[in-house]
């Protein structure tokens, strides 16, 4: 065999080396970005965010415990000034049991966001707000 000859095969096993290491690569990387995306989109449960966006309407009560609705005066239904919302920050939500907190930002309208924690408890499947406080 001719040196050019042994030169040509070791090229094209190099490229073809190359080219499936490249594959397995980016066929890799594309998995462990997927696993990223989707632990980023896992949050808390749907009834539990529904509950802190009740906490944030005019009816804002409904979404507390029995026990922190009775030490509120009563009559007040919304909790929070119109307009006021709350951004979970990603992968906040903690749950240990039936108790959970998520950490994010509060928004009133006029007030510089504050960073605050809401903590819930899941009673007969549903959630509800044990606390919610400034950290």
């Amino acid at each position: 065999m001719t040196r050019a000859r042994v030169l040509a095969i070791a090229l094209v096993v190099a490229v073809v080396v190359g080219v499936i290491g490249g594959v397995l690569f980016l066929l890799h990387g594309r998995s462990q970005a997927g696993r990223v995306a989707h632990s980023a989109r896992v949050t808390a449960p749907p009834g539990a965010l529904a509950a802190v966006r009740l906490l944030f309407a005019a009816d804002g009560r409904k979404a507390l415990t029995p026990e922190l609705s009775s030490a509120l005066s009563p009559g007040v239904k919304r909790l929070f000034p119109a307009g006021s919302r709350f951004s979970p920050a990603m992968r906040s939500w903690q749950q240990s049991g039936v108790y959970a907190n998520v950490t994010g930002i509060v928004r009133e309208p006029g007030i510089a966001p504050v960073r605050a924690e809401i903590g819930l408890v899941s009673r007969r499947g549903r959630w509800l707000v044990t606390f919610e406080g400034a950290l």
